[in-house]
């Protein structure tokens, strides 16, 4: 039967070559992947974001949703605690269209504002926890927050922040108020010599207290329910340039929720293992809408820690995983995972940043190792379009690739210097149109049209600065970022170089866990530095001699770096990917 699907499958694959035009944009290859009666855009759910989840979780209303450290609440508990969140915000006189700034990592309380914010038709603003002072202020600001809400450890941080803005109220809350009763003597005594003198400030209010303000409240008006309305905002990565913040929908976040639906499979109450924080556009949307959406079990993860891993698997037994390569890295680096049974894990999936191949295969080897059937997944997109545009299928996987678009995206490779979409397998700019496109960029329109740009033909697509390809079947392959492209100088001769096909062929070295490359300085001349993180106990000098000898024998003259510098950890953004900018100023 296997047999004959595979055979039927191909022959369809055949039949689609033969009739494609040679423009993937037209062609659309990859609807053979999916069932498009299942699909109409009259079917997008046109509600927010908080309706749009309780009327998915219906008939799930006594399984768990959250769990943290092992403190359950079930879906019905959580749409209590999410309405008393509403009304207590309420109180505070907050009203649709009104920004509320979140300064949190993932926890329960992350979880209610979302949604309870939503309820009431305001926007949230999630900020980063590793942002200074002046960067919380900035955003603070650009959306005229009045009352932001932190957890006590950046309590001080973000009152020093709201200094000369319309902010009246900062909400304070603790971790522990959600921690199961015998964790949380543990964790005060961690946290007994946190200055906690910001606390007097009488802007400042308790979490508790604010809650118990909306106990007491009458019923929250469920009527701010408009697709179109803006629900949250969130900001770029900053890997090449300043963060810009991203206006995003209820349509936004929903129809990739939507879109997903059909292709994850999953059933209710299976566990997912939340470990990237809310404050990143790929956390909010793939590791908390989606997941509590599709009626999973979400294991809240404050801080990601690689030496945990084993406690994670052991202690969640978690079906669903969805990381950055570093998390993943991390994990195949972990020594007491050599013994521990997978078999529970139905996805491991990939987002956030591009996994080489050599670590892709790595992973696969490591999931069947330890017998699981899962195959690690990629993904791709970007905050502009709610984190997600494309993604693998538990059966429809190729190596290197990042998956197929969304079924309602399309996409193309550009030539912007003539104008025109590309053929299969031509490398250009990757464009693309997603119904989860952003409204724009936050008081700067000049960079939202440097994004969203109208072709020759009235079509509007967003130019994602990436450079990559599409293949006959419709799976995108990115090459690398074009702002990451590097002019080098040799001879006089000057050239262009992708440095992502650089570190493939460096990761492929069996002592290398991760490379980076970047344009350096030599004199009058601007070269290659790769830096290098070891995968084993090499010594540093024999290392560089090899990379040197490896890349001689790989690259051409031009692509080889001029200089190795060996290091023991990338310097990253908050999102966890790498920040080229402060390699680049790097010895």
């Amino acid at each position: 039967m296997r047999a004959e699907q595979s055979r039927a499958e191909q022959s369809r694959a055949e039949q689609s070559r033969a009739e494609q035009t040679g423009f993937p944009s037209i062609d659309k290859p990859w609807l053979k992947y999916y069932n498009q009666e299942s699909f109409n855009v009259e079917n997008l759910p046109e509600c927010s974001l908080f309706k749009y989840l309780y009327e998915n979780n219906q008939h799930n209303l006594d399984t768990t949703a959250l769990n943290f450290f092992g403190n359950k609440m079930t879906y019905r508990q959580m749409f209590e605690e999410i309405d008393h969140t509403a009304k207590a915000f309420l109180q505070l006189g907050i009203k649709p269209g009104d920004v509320v700034a979140v300064v949190s990592i993932s926890c329960v309380q992350s979880v209610l504002c979302f949604y309870a914010l939503n309820k009431i038709g305001a926007i949230s603003n999630y900020l980063s926890v590793l942002s200074s002072e002046d960067e919380i202020k900035k955003f603070i600001l650009e959306g005229n927050s009045q009352v932001v809400v932190s957890a006590d450890l950046f309590g001080k941080k973000v009152l020093n922040a709201v200094h000369d803005t319309n902010v009246r109220n900062v909400i304070t809350f603790s971790l522990s108020d959600y921690m199961p009763i015998m964790i949380k003597p543990f964790f005060k005594l961690k946290a007994r010599n946190m200055d906690k003198s910001f606390m007097k400030n009488p802007l400042v209010l308790d979490w508790n207290l604010f809650i118990k303000a909306g106990k007491v409240c009458g019923e929250v008006n469920g009527a701010y329910d408009c697709k179109s309305d803006v629900c949250f905002y969130g900001h770029t990565g900053g890997t090449t340039g300043f963060p810009k913040s991203v206006i995003l929908t209820n349509r936004s976040f929903n129809s990739v929720v939507w879109q997903y639906i059909s292709t994850f499979p999953h059933d209710k109450g299976e566990v997912f293992l939340n470990l990237i924080p809310p404050f990143v556009t790929y956390g909010a949307m793939i590791n908390m809408h989606m997941p509590l959406c599709l009626g999973l079990e979400l294991v809240l993860i404050p801080k990601f820690d690689p030496d945990e891993w084993l406690t994670y698997f052991r202690k969640y037994r978690p079906e669903h995983i969805i990381a950055i390569p570093a998390y993943i890295a991390a994990m195949l680096d972990n020594n007491k995972l050599r013994n521990q049974d997978l078999s529970f894990v139905k996805t491991l999936a990939m987002g956030g940043e591009g996994m080489n191949i050599p670590l892709e295969k790595k992973v696969n080897q490591f999931l069947d190792e330890h017998n699981s059937r899962a195959k690690v997944m990629k993904g791709y997109g970007m905050t502009e379009v709610c984190a997600t545009a494309s993604t693998e299928q538990h059966n429809v996987i190729k190596m290197g690739s990042v998956g197929v678009p969304f079924i309602m995206n399309n996409f193309m490779a550009y030539d912007n210097e003539n104008q025109k979409e590309l053929s299969y397998n031509q490398t250009g700019e990757i464009c693309m149109q997603c119904v989860s496109t952003m409204v724009g960029y936050k008081e700067n329109q000049k960079e939202t049209d440097n994004l969203i740009k109208e072709h020759a033909d009235g079509s509007r697509w967003i130019h994602t600065g990436d450079l990559g390809y599409i293949d006959e079947d419709g799976f995108i392959f990115i090459e690398g970022r074009m702002k990451r492209m590097i002019i080098t100088v040799k001879d006089g001769i000057v050239y262009k170089i992708v440095p992502t096909q650089i570190e493939e062929v460096i990761n492929n070295n069996m002592h290398v866990r991760e490379c980076c490359v970047v344009g350096h300085k030599f004199g009058k001349d601007n070269g290659l530095k790769a830096f290098v993180i070891k995968a084993d106990d090499i010594s540093d000098e024999i290392l560089e001699k090899e990379l040197r000898k490896w890349c001689g024998d790989k690259l051409g003259e031009n692509q080889q770096p001029n200089a190795y510098a060996i290091v023991n950890e990338f310097p990253r953004t908050a999102a966890g990917k790498v920040d080229y900018r402060r390699i680049e100023k790097m010895k």
